[in-house]
């Protein structure tokens, strides 16, 4: 087992395992957000290790992008449990998540690749970051601001990326075509 894998399978595991049941069962903030941020960073070492040393395959992709699916669900469930993210926070980014994984197996059928779009990218750092701030203690009245702006910036980059990759696979154009060869 490669590093690369290695740092994916810890995301895998230890977001739910670990990090969710520290956000539930109330750890001290500070071990809460070390463990939140050293997942985070996993997702970026993982990728870095496997470009670096060219070890990127299928499987690899795959997995990192379930982990990271894995990592962001477990932390938005348990902070909508635990009262720190409003629910809606979490259905709104969620449905595109939903959206997204849709997408990518929908592009695999038509064999469409969809390589990740840069909107996703700046998605995935604001919503590190707002989950980092959300984190937080809640009660300071300019980390509630704070974490209020960081949620539009992550909602408008997610729909964004999630609307390019609608493009890029070009659901609309079939659908719009299987209605023209429908007669009516």
């Amino acid at each position: 087992m490669n590093t690369a894998y290695f740092l994916t399978l810890l995301r895998l595991f230890g977001a739910p395992f670990l990090l969710a049941p520290f956000i539930v069962y109330k750890a001290p903030a500070r071990v809460v957000l070390f463990c939140y941020i050293f997942f985070a960073l996993t997702d970026f070492l993982d990728g870095y290790y496997a470009r670096i040393y060219k070890l990127q395959s299928s499987l690899g992709a795959f997995l990192d992008q379930f982990a990271d699916k894995v990592f962001v669900f477990s932390v938005m469930f348990a902070t909508v449990f635990t009262h720190q993210c409003p629910w809606w926070w979490a259905l709104a980014l969620g449905i595109r998540e939903l959206l997204v994984m849709g997408l990518r197996d929908y592009g695999m059928q038509k064999q469409i690749s969809l390589p990740v779009v840069y909107a996703a990218k700046l998605k995935t750092t604001f919503q590190l970051v707002l989950f980092s701030v959300i984190l937080v203690d809640r009660n300071v009245f300019y980390v509630e601001l704070v974490s209020q702006f960081i949620f539009c910036l992550t909602l408008f980059f997610s729909y964004a990326s999630a609307y390019l990759y609608v493009k890029k696979v070009g659901i609309i154009r079939d659908l719009m075509d299987i209605s023209k060869s429908k007669n009516y």
